[in-house]
């Protein structure tokens, strides 16, 4: 186990998709969590927070841009675990900046 999200960060950060760096670190997405969370040696780095059920993430070749599938409901108060099986879902693709990711 390199990190246990849900005992670092609560019950919500469910890890779900990942992506390496050159640096030994990786990115999790983190579903419920609606965040991405960078960590490296059994610590959490960095946290970046999104609206929406982060599905997936990958880096660009150069490690600049940082890319998020991110879901959401489109019926207020459903989650969107219970929203996918009614299909009342949106999904969209982010590119998070320009920075050494």
């Amino acid at each position: 186990v390199i990190i246990d999200l849900q005992a670092e960060l609560g019950p919500d950060y469910l890890p779900d998709g990942i992506c390496s760096r050159t640096d030994g670190s990786l990115w999790v997405a983190t579903t419920r969590g609606g965040a991405l969370i960078r960590v490296k040696d059994g610590s959490v780095e960095e946290q970046i927070d999104l609206d929406g059920f982060v599905i997936a993430c990958c880096l660009s070749e150069d490690q600049t841009d940082l890319y998020a599938t991110v879901a959401q409901s489109l019926d207020p108060g459903v989650e969107v675990i219970d929203a996918v099986y009614k299909k009342r879902t949106r999904a969209r693709v982010l590119k998070l900046g320009r920075k050494s990711h």
